[in-house]
């Protein structure tokens, strides 16, 4: 027997197939011979249950087929629900490294610019402890002679007082 399916690609689908033998199902010609027809109807009958099981049979296929196109219609809303959540993490990560790269090259820059100021803070306490270092230098210099300089004013001092005495016409000889 031979099947004739229009749409294209359908002879590969069991349910085609069995859709196109119960159509294509002789019934048997009344100009026949009656035991011609009796044995037709016996085989009649006899084909009405592989009918009905082809029957079933389809209908099952089609129970199948329109779970299988629910749990595909499922299945592509939870893809495009992943996809979409997928899609904000990715943002919320490209948002995350943008950010902490900004944040980075901020830290950055500011610990560049307290290295500098360290540096010229540095030498600005060279210089101060060179000053100091020279102050100290003087200092010491001055401790060191003070009691000497000391008896020097007052030797100063009195020998000043007597030529002062002396111009004043006392006499100290």
């Amino acid at each position: 027997m031979r099947l004739s399916c229009t749409s294209q690609g359908c002879y590969k689908s069991l349910r085609c197939i069995f859709r196109c033998l119960l159509m294509n199902r002789r019934e048997p010609h009344q100009h026949r011979h009656q035991s011609l027809s009796m044995h037709t109807q016996k085989k009649s009958e006899e084909g009405a249950g592989v009918t009905q099981m082809i029957d079933l049979l389809i209908k099952e296929l089609d129970a199948e087929l329109q779970e299988a196109e629910i749990n595909e219609k499922d299945a592509q809303k939870d893809y495009e629900g992943l996809m979409a959540e997928s899609s904000t993490k990715r943002a919320d990560d490209s948002k995350s490294i943008s950010d902490k790269t900004a944040s980075k090259a901020a830290q950055e820059e500011a610990l560049e610019n307290e290295q500098d100021n360290k540096a010229a803070t540095g030498k600005e306490l060279m210089a101060t402890l060179k000053y100091i270092h020279s102050l100290h230098g003087e200092c010491d210099f001055l401790l060191k002679y003070y009691d000497a300089r000391k008896e020097a004013r007052d030797g100063e001092t009195d020998a000043l007082g007597k030529a002062k005495a002396v111009l004043n016409g006392a006499d100290f000889s």
